[in-house]
């Protein structure tokens, strides 16, 4: 197990936090799913920082607390027809293709 320290490496001149990105702050590396009993959330904490390699982590101030209940935003319709678009486009072309027949056949 680590000594809880995150990985450090030597800075960088192309560090992207020396061009303005979000401060970080540490975070403890655990498990805390309300849905999972004591033990569970226990067992997949130490698998988690197992695979991490730190018992804390650096991340973004503005990254979400999932562990607290707190999620990125749902996307929105226009968020899903954005990226559904060429299926909607699709699914019309092929209503238009087989509507005709259909009438064109009683």
């Amino acid at each position: 197990m680590s000594t809880g320290e995150p990985p450090v490496s030597a800075p960088r001149a192309d560090d992207p936090r020396r061009d303005g990105s979000p401060p970080l702050e540490r975070r403890e590396v655990r498990a805390s799913d309300p849905h999972l009993s004591d033990e569970t959330n226990a067992r997949l904490t130490e698998e988690l920082r197992e695979i991490v390699g730190a018992d804390v982590v650096e991340v973004p101030v503005d990254r979400e607390r999932i562990a607290e209940g707190e999620y990125a935003l749902r996307p929105t319709w226009t968020g899903y027809l954005t990226q559904n678009r060429v299926n909607i486009v699709r699914l019309l072309l092929i209503a238009l293709t087989f509507e005709p027949c259909r009438l064109l056949a009683q």
